[in-house]
């Protein structure tokens, strides 16, 4: 089992009302005192992915590849997951400081700010067109739960 990582502050805090003889009314008054994050939804993360595709097509039609934009010594053709690692994760964590995308919270604008940012540069230094985010529902996917 794959152990979650929290605010040290929290853990501490929930092991010293686990010790207590009877730490029902102080963890009580601890849950009261938090909430959880409302993470990004399955469906925004859906969108993600499809972005990421849509950016890797549009990248690699206009011959931008890896090479051009990352490392000018190798020609190395976008996919979705090298979207995701070597454009969306570095200026995700630059603006947010979040290391994963599941950390992104669902109405905090985080997602429509990074795609905006990244869909500026890449149209001031690379000439690549305007990419809308895409807004899907969760009905827009295929049998095995991908997006259209």
């Amino acid at each position: 089992m794959k152990r979650e990582k929290i605010k040290s502050e929290h853990y501490y805090r929930l092991r010293d009302i686990a010790r207590l003889k009877n730490p029902r009314p102080k963890l009580l008054e601890f849950l009261g005192e938090v909430e959880p994050k409302k993470q990004r939804t399955e469906s925004q993360n859906n969108a993600l992915h499809k972005f990421y595709s849509m950016l890797a097509e549009e990248l690699n039609e206009k011959g931008k590849d890896m090479r051009v934009v990352l490392k000018p010594s190798w020609s190395i053709w976008w996919t979705t997951e090298s979207i995701k690692s070597y454009i969306w994760k570095p200026i995700m964590k630059a603006m947010t400081g979040k290391e994963s995308t599941t950390e992104l919270e669902k109405n905090s604008g985080e997602i429509d700010k990074i795609h905006e940012m990244i869909m500026k540069n890449l149209g001031e230094n690379f000439h690549i067109e305007y990419i809308p985010f895409p807004h899907l529902e969760e009905g827009e996917k295929d049998s095995k739960g991908k997006i259209k």
